[in-house]
Protein backbone atom coordinates (compact mmCIF):
# COMPACT_ATOMS: atom_id res chain seq x y z
CA UNK A 1 0.00 0.00 0.00
CA UNK A 2 1.49 3.42 -0.50
CA UNK A 3 0.63 6.73 1.27
CA UNK A 4 1.74 9.96 -0.30
CA UNK A 5 3.67 12.61 2.19
CA UNK A 6 1.49 15.14 3.58
CA UNK A 7 2.85 18.91 1.83
CA UNK A 8 2.18 22.20 4.21
CA UNK A 9 1.51 25.39 2.40
CA UNK A 10 4.87 26.81 4.08
CA UNK A 11 6.56 23.74 2.26
CA UNK A 12 5.06 24.62 -1.02
CA UNK A 13 5.83 28.14 -0.48
CA UNK A 14 8.91 27.80 -0.06
CA UNK A 15 9.69 25.58 -2.66
CA UNK A 16 8.13 27.96 -4.67
CA UNK A 17 10.43 30.90 -3.82
CA UNK A 18 13.56 28.95 -4.59
CA UNK A 19 11.80 28.05 -7.89
CA UNK A 20 11.71 31.63 -8.63
CA UNK A 21 15.29 32.39 -7.05
CA UNK A 22 16.75 29.56 -9.63
CA UNK A 23 14.62 30.64 -12.48
CA UNK A 24 15.95 34.91 -11.99
CA UNK A 25 19.41 33.86 -11.93
CA UNK A 26 18.71 31.50 -15.26
CA UNK A 27 17.54 34.34 -16.68
CA UNK A 28 19.96 37.29 -15.60
CA UNK A 29 23.15 34.35 -16.12
CA UNK A 30 21.82 34.33 -19.91
CA UNK A 31 24.37 35.78 -22.16
CA UNK A 32 23.28 35.63 -26.15
CA UNK A 33 26.83 36.70 -26.93
CA UNK A 34 28.36 34.04 -25.14
CA UNK A 35 26.01 31.11 -24.97
CA UNK A 36 28.75 28.59 -23.69
CA UNK A 37 29.52 30.26 -20.35
CA UNK A 38 25.27 30.90 -20.28
CA UNK A 39 24.56 27.26 -20.48
CA UNK A 40 26.51 26.24 -16.91
CA UNK A 41 24.36 28.13 -14.97
CA UNK A 42 21.75 27.41 -16.75
CA UNK A 43 22.03 23.20 -16.44
CA UNK A 44 22.95 23.57 -12.23
CA UNK A 45 19.57 25.22 -11.89
CA UNK A 46 17.84 22.92 -14.11
CA UNK A 47 19.41 20.00 -11.99
CA UNK A 48 18.14 21.83 -8.66
CA UNK A 49 14.18 22.04 -10.41
CA UNK A 50 14.50 18.79 -10.96
CA UNK A 51 15.36 17.57 -8.14
CA UNK A 52 12.97 20.03 -6.34
CA UNK A 53 10.10 18.20 -8.55
CA UNK A 54 11.35 15.18 -7.56
CA UNK A 55 11.23 15.82 -3.83
CA UNK A 56 7.81 16.90 -4.17
CA UNK A 57 6.12 14.18 -6.62
CA UNK A 58 8.21 10.86 -4.87
CA UNK A 59 7.71 11.53 -1.44
CA UNK A 60 5.89 8.73 -0.52
CA UNK A 61 5.69 5.23 1.87
CA UNK A 62 5.06 1.98 0.78
CA UNK A 63 4.19 -1.09 3.41
CA UNK A 64 5.17 -4.28 1.29
CA UNK A 65 4.83 -7.55 2.79
CA UNK A 66 6.93 -6.75 6.46
CA UNK A 67 8.47 -3.86 4.83
CA UNK A 68 8.45 -0.33 5.10
CA UNK A 69 9.68 1.56 2.08
CA UNK A 70 10.69 5.16 2.66
CA UNK A 71 11.60 7.42 -0.63
CA UNK A 72 11.61 11.47 -0.57
CA UNK A 73 13.25 12.27 -3.93
CA UNK A 74 16.54 10.36 -4.74
CA UNK A 75 16.96 9.35 -0.49
CA UNK A 76 15.56 5.77 -0.23
CA UNK A 77 15.49 3.86 3.30
CA UNK A 78 14.26 0.32 3.82
CA UNK A 79 12.73 -0.43 7.62
CA UNK A 80 11.54 -4.30 8.76
CA UNK A 81 8.23 -3.44 10.26
CA UNK A 82 9.27 -6.06 12.73
CA UNK A 83 11.78 -3.81 14.08
CA UNK A 84 9.96 -1.12 15.09
CA UNK A 85 9.59 -0.60 18.42
CA UNK A 86 7.98 2.82 19.25
CA UNK A 87 5.89 5.73 17.04
CA UNK A 88 5.41 8.83 18.43
CA UNK A 89 3.55 11.71 17.16
CA UNK A 90 4.92 15.03 16.43
CA UNK A 91 4.07 18.71 15.78
CA UNK A 92 6.94 21.27 15.37
CA UNK A 93 9.32 23.17 12.90
CA UNK A 94 12.11 21.15 14.96
CA UNK A 95 12.36 17.79 14.66
CA UNK A 96 14.82 15.75 16.93
CA UNK A 97 15.00 13.09 14.21
CA UNK A 98 18.52 13.29 11.55
CA UNK A 99 16.61 11.17 8.91
CA UNK A 100 13.58 13.67 8.09
CA UNK A 101 12.09 11.91 5.07
CA UNK A 102 8.58 14.43 5.08
CA UNK A 103 7.24 17.73 3.54
CA UNK A 104 5.25 18.29 6.53
CA UNK A 105 6.42 19.60 10.13
CA UNK A 106 3.21 17.50 11.34
CA UNK A 107 4.44 13.36 11.27
CA UNK A 108 5.37 10.44 13.32
CA UNK A 109 8.77 9.36 14.39
CA UNK A 110 9.29 6.28 14.00
CA UNK A 111 12.22 4.11 16.27
CA UNK A 112 13.37 1.01 15.37
CA UNK A 113 15.84 -1.57 15.74
CA UNK A 114 18.63 -0.33 18.80
CA UNK A 115 18.62 3.44 18.25
CA UNK A 116 17.35 4.09 14.64
CA UNK A 117 14.99 6.97 14.34
CA UNK A 118 13.08 8.13 11.37
CA UNK A 119 10.52 10.71 10.71
CA UNK A 120 7.46 10.89 8.09
CA UNK A 121 4.53 12.12 7.49
CA UNK A 122 1.85 9.97 5.84
CA UNK A 123 -1.47 11.20 4.46
CA UNK A 124 -3.69 9.26 6.42
CA UNK A 125 -1.26 8.32 9.04
CA UNK A 126 -4.53 6.14 11.13
CA UNK A 127 -4.85 3.98 8.10
CA UNK A 128 -1.16 4.01 7.50
CA UNK A 129 -0.38 2.98 11.53
CA UNK A 130 -3.25 0.32 11.28
CA UNK A 131 -1.05 -1.30 8.47
CA UNK A 132 1.87 -1.28 10.34
CA UNK A 133 -0.09 -2.91 13.11
CA UNK A 134 -1.56 -5.70 11.41
CA UNK A 135 2.42 -7.03 10.20
CA UNK A 136 4.06 -5.58 13.82
CA UNK A 137 1.11 -5.53 17.00
CA UNK A 138 4.26 -5.17 19.48
CA UNK A 139 5.45 -1.87 18.97
CA UNK A 140 3.76 1.43 21.32
CA UNK A 141 2.45 4.37 20.02
CA UNK A 142 2.59 7.50 21.91
CA UNK A 143 -0.30 9.78 21.37
CA UNK A 144 0.26 13.54 20.92
CA UNK A 145 -0.20 15.58 24.03
CA UNK A 146 -4.30 17.09 24.14
CA UNK A 147 -3.96 20.91 24.73
CA UNK A 148 -6.75 21.24 27.99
Amino acid sequence: MIFKSTITRTTKFIFGFILLILSITSFFAFDPENLAASAIPFIINSMAVVLLFWILLKTEYKIIDQTLFCTCGPIKKEINIKEITKISHHSGTIVPVLLKLSLNSEGIIINYGKLNELYISPENQDLFLLKLKEINPDFIIIAPPTNV
